[in-house]
């Protein structure tokens, strides 16, 4: 008899929606079917001279046969920052704890240091126990562009936590290419979706038909069609919505996205919300047509097909950016979802699924019965569950800082 597995997966930072949700949301039964036991790891921050600090609970590291690291771009954090206002260390970044302390004795509010849930957590655990490595995001080269991923992001720490890594996980191939350059221990474990989280509260309203698009930084970048460095290739999306009478929705929103979201002409403005909360909003939207356009850049080429995937799991088409090799490769076009490239094809595939409702019932359906098929949380826990219990029969490399 296989004995059990015990693994802790751990949280760090901030966890967005749209994040991995094979490893976070499906139902711990399925994976204890495989024999693995799951308990989530969220390092608390504790008020400290610099106003927050770290702790850990060790009896949870010492229960784990293997930690579960989803990375994410809040992983990393390379300045002091006020959580109650918008002060920062800027300049001169890690080197300003003097003045980090100040403010925190001046304003009585609460700092998250440099690294705050990673510096304390992570050398702890990597010298007891073996450390998976999830990742949904290429988070190993630099975005200077996007102020958020150059401010919350480390490449070259990154890097290294890979080279250290017993076992890298990654949702696309693009993104198991990646980590080969950096570990010979990577597995790709594609994302997996339950359409049974996403369930409606509210009552659908009455407006015209409904496009919905979500996403956080640069994802209205995408929206929006505007590159920002040499050789990136715009989505024209935006131009072929208006094009069509819609009510035109963008989930999560916040108050750095205001301006953008404006210029994007969208008529609702949902908040961001917790990863938790995030499969209802996404129903609660109703959306009947959901759109997933990308820039071409790095970053998105490592992307994964999430957004058809949550728009397949309410119910609603999606449109999504004909890229050969791209991340919505998957979607069998005129089937389960429809690919565009260029004004002229994006507003041509708009255009269908607004004129015909039917259309709209049968690519839906047909993208629902595959998700439920080829994208079942039962099937991926298998593949997980496998990963994990490799990692743990196996030596891990070590990374000391």
């Amino acid at each position: 008899m296989t004995p059990p597995l015990h693994v802790l997966h751990w949280l760090p930072g901030d966890c967005p929606y749209g994040i991995r949700w094979d490893l976070i949301v499906p139902p711990h039964r399925a994976m204890e079917t495989f024999g693995v036991e799951v308990r989530r790891l969220r390092p608390k921050l504790l008020t400290s001279s610099l106003g927050e600090a770290v702790t850990l609970d060790l009896e949870a590291v010492a229960w784990a046969d293997v930690v579960v690291w989803s990375a994410d771009w809040g992983s990393f954090w390379p300045r002091h920052t006020c959580l109650d206002c918008a002060w920062h260390s800027w300049e001169r970044l890690a080197a300003e704890e003097d003045e980090a302390a100040e403010q925190h004795r001046a304003s009585g509010h609460r700092t998250r240091p440099v690294n705050a849930d990673f510096d304390e957590v992570w050398p702890l655990v990597e010298k007891t126990k073996p450390i998976v490595v999830d990742f949904d995001d290429l988070l190993t080269e630099p975005m200077p562009w996007w102020v958020g991923a150059r401010e919350a992001t480390n490449p070259a720490r990154i890097r290294d936590v890979m080279r250290g890594a017993t076992l890298l996980t990654a949702s696309t191939s693009n993104l198991a290419r990646v980590g080969r350059k950096y570990n010979a221990n990577v597995r790709m474990i594609r994302n997996a979706i339950d359409p049974s989280q996403y369930v409606p509260k509210l009552a659908r309203p009455d407006t015209p038909t409904r496009l919905v698009y979500y996403g956080q930084g640069p994802r209205l970048r995408d929206y929006l069609g505007e590159p920002l460095t040499p050789g990136e290739k715009p989505s024209y999306c935006r131009a072929a919505v208006e094009e069509h009478d819609l009510r035109r929705v963008f989930l999560g929103s916040d108050r750095q996205k205001v301006d953008a979201v404006g210029r994007a002409g969208f008529d609702e403005a949902w908040p961001t919300v917790e990863w938790e909360q995030w499969p209802g909003m996404l129903a609660d939207s109703y959306p009947e047509i959901g759109v997933a356009p990308l820039i071409r850049n790095a970053l998105n080429a490592a992307r994964s097909e999430l957004h058809w995937l949550e728009m397949s799991a309410v119910d609603a088409p999606c449109v999504a950016e004909r890229w050969s090799g791209g991340p919505y490769a998957a979607i069998r076009e005129g089937i389960d979802g429809l690919l565009a490239r260029g004004r002229r094809e994006w507003s041509e595939a708009i255009g269908k699924l607004v004129r015909s409702p039917q259309l709209r019932v049968d690519i839906a359906g047909a993208a629902r019965e595959r998700i439920e098929r080829d994208y079942n949380p039962q099937n991926r826990a298998q593949e997980v569950a496998e990963a994990w219990r490799w990692a743990a029969e196996h030596p891990r490399n070590r990374v000391s800082w």
